[in-house]
């Protein structure tokens, strides 16, 4: 997907990555998108996406290293997309109005390493999910009788991922026996998984 970056220096309104989080009171970690190692991660544990940050934004190489171990809570990230600029800091992200030139800081959340970390932390760790461990390239198949899942969760899927609805790819793995969600464009790095339903016999 091409873009000009003096068009655009924020992240691409069409990736709704907040859309794959969760609004949960207890296992608040998930009520946050984190970026690590170039990708950006969202889950609600029945649904995960991960999007290479090439991808999904215009952010330069040394702005995506500044992200690396930090989250963003899934309602910052929405507002975020209504942005067309912004800068990223230490621990932070600048909103920019084209027009007026206004600003607005977010503080990000730092990824815990250990239970320490959280313990100690004052509020500013957060220990995210091992979103990898489910999605990961083992795209291996075998034969299914049937297979369940929230038709809801597709659709958030699709949106976080940027998908047009009419293009989803699926694949059936016996992984977990989750289903893959993949887009069609060439050379996009974005995936999904869904999390398979009882269905009564």
């Amino acid at each position: 997907m091409e873009r000009k970056k003096n068009n655009w220096f924020g992240f691409y309104k069409e990736y709704k990555l907040h859309k794959a989080c969760a609004n949960y009171e207890l296992r608040t970690a998930m009520n946050y998108i984190c970026f690590n190692n170039g990708y950006a991660y969202a889950t609600t544990a029945h649904i995960a996406v991960r999007a290479n940050l090439h991808n999904i934004s215009a952010l330069s190489d040394e702005d995506i290293a500044k992200l690396n171990g930090y989250l963003i809570h899934k309602d910052q990230y929405e507002m975020m997309l209504k942005y067309s600029t912004i800068e990223i800091g230490d621990g932070i992200i600048t909103l920019i109005e084209t027009e007026s030139n206004a600003r607005t800081v977010i503080k990000l959340k730092k990824l815990a390493q250990t239970i320490e970390e959280v313990e100690n932390g004052n509020g500013e760790y957060i220990r995210y999910p091992k979103v990898d461990e489910a999605i990961n390239d083992d795209l291996s198949t075998e034969p299914l009788q049937k297979f369940g899942f929230n038709y809801s969760d597709l659709g958030k899927i699709i949106a976080a991922m940027g998908l047009d609805s009419r293009k989803v790819g699926l694949r059936f793995t016996s992984r977990g026996r989750q289903m893959v969600v993949l887009g069609v464009e060439p050379g996009i790095d974005v995936r999904g998984i869904i999390m398979p339903v009882l269905l009564e016999d």
